[in-house]
């Protein structure tokens, strides 16, 4: 087959890709709506905001464990039942925390949150994958990757309008109407896929004991990094190295809209305007970014976005509470059109030369890595940005720009880290290709009219 005709998304893809990308919306907006809300919860809440960070920290702690389960959970119930069932839990863990009546319920119910996005996530990305069968992996993920780049651009601006005008709480009721109409074309439109286990006569295992240890290890890891934040013990490379990724990626997004708060004095509306650019920036790089991995490999497009990331962060380091907003701007879309560069490869490279039943084990381990990493970033730059106020009295820009060189070395390093990406793959004519390209399966994701010849089948 020509490769341009192999590189072209299926439509059955998009289609299945559209119904499931209505419900993780939800659970993307959530994320970023919420991160213009910290200063607020932590003044209605009467907290820190060591303590109030861990609705953000908490939630994708949540995520992260969740996470390995939708494998099992795909085997043991197929993908619409457990694609339902998430939106379910995510759903009420939306209720709940609108409801919330402290700090602490308000954590409770972001678990809950975090518990059915962690099924959600990687599930989305595995019935994509396996619906595109490996091919134009790059473009592919640059459909997954969807809702994490409108969330930047919308989830800010979104929250900003509802703090200003409305209760916090109604930030949570925003997510309802995503899960109801995601549950309505999932119940209408999705497959009733059998379990793999029927199929294969093999009823899966949950492995009940890793389960267990992982929940109060993952948990025990951010508590020691706070506690390691507060006795000056972030020195060590040790604990710095295993958090760049995560931290580069992630950390900042605690920090900026804080800057814009705090520093700038701004509201959360503002706040949220002011973080726009960041989301088109990701946006205007996210079709290039899929034809280059697919042309060139992951390495060079991973690494020169990280480059990007951490050249386009170093301005908030000497920004202080009257620099030209509009420049700063600018800086955001650099720096959006490097983060969608690094997102769109290193989520690729975790799918090549896969089969089918293993893009579901490939979508926990990058999940859990994305949202364990995610929570490793917000909690030591939260801990780095306490203890810079609290080193720095009254001079709040200087306590923001240590926080952004943070990020900045963590970024710069993460360019270190991505050289050990593969480059672009070789089919056996010898022009670069990203994947291989066993047969798509978009048929089975969707309600459709039997092919002729098979009624009955």
């Amino acid at each position: 087959m020509a490769r341009g005709k192999q590189d072209k998304i299926d439509p059955a893809v998009l289609k299945s890709a559209l119904i499931l990308i209505v419900g993780a919306l939800a659970v993307v907006f959530d994320t970023t709506i919420v991160s213009v809300a910290l200063h607020t919860l932590a003044a209605r809440l009467h907290t820190s905001l060591s303590v109030i960070q861990w609705v953000t920290t908490g939630y994708l702690l949540a995520l992260g464990i969740a996470v390995p389960l939708s494998t099992w959970g795909l085997q043991r119930f197929g993908g619409k039942r457990l694609w339902m069932f998430a939106l379910t839990v995510f759903l009420a863990g939306s209720v709940g925390s609108s409801l919330a009546w402290d700090a602490g319920s308000l954590i409770g119910w972001r678990v809950i949150q975090g518990a059915g996005g962690g099924l959600m996530l990687p599930l989305l990305t595995t019935l994509i994958m396996q619906a595109a069968g490996g091919k134009a992996l790059g473009r592919t993920v640059t459909v997954v990757a969807l809702p994490a780049l409108l969330g930047p651009i919308l989830g800010p601006l979104v929250g900003g309008v509802i703090l200003t005008h409305l209760s916090w709480r109604f930030m949570f009721w925003v997510n309802v109407p995503f899960c109801a109409v995601g549950l309505v074309l999932a119940a209408r439109f999705m497959a009733a896929d059998t379990p793999s286990f029927v199929q294969n006569e093999a009823k899966p295992r949950l492995d009940v004991p890793g389960l267990i240890l992982i929940t109060p290890s993952v948990a025990a890891i951010i508590l020691g990094l706070t506690n390691a934040g507060r006795s000056a013990g972030f020195g060590q490379a040790d604990v710095i190295i295993p958090l760049l990724a995560g931290a580069a990626l992630y950390g900042t997004m605690l920090l900026l809209p804080l800057y814009y708060q705090q520093v700038r004095g701004v509201s959360a509306l503002t706040a949220g305007v002011m973080l726009v650019p960041q989301g088109i920036g990701m946006l205007l790089s996210r079709s290039a970014a899929g034809r280059l991995t697919d042309k060139i490999g992951a390495r060079t497009v991973a690494a020169a976005g990280f480059a990007i990331v951490a050249l386009t962060t170093i301005p908030f380091a000497f920004a202080g509470a009257y620099t030209n907003a509009w420049l700063l701007a600018l800086w955001l879309v650099a720096r959006g059109f490097g983060l969608g560069a690094v997102t769109i490869p290193v989520m690729a490279v975790a799918y090549l030369g896969l089969d089918r039943q293993q893009i579901a084990h490939s979508s926990v381990l990058t999940r859990t890595t994305q949202q364990i990493g995610g929570s490793f970033g917000t909690a030591v730059l939260a801990v780095i940005l306490e203890a810079a106020v609290s080193a720095h009295p009254g001079d709040l820009p200087a306590a923001f720009g240590v926080a952004f060189w943070w990020s900045v070395a963590f970024s710069l390093l993460a360019v270190l880290l991505s050289l050990w990406l593969p480059g672009a793959q070789r089919d056996d004519d010898g022009p670069p290709c990203a994947a291989a390209s066993p047969e798509p399966a978009a048929r089975s994701l969707l309600r459709e009219p039997p092919e002729p010849g098979k009624i009955g089948s």
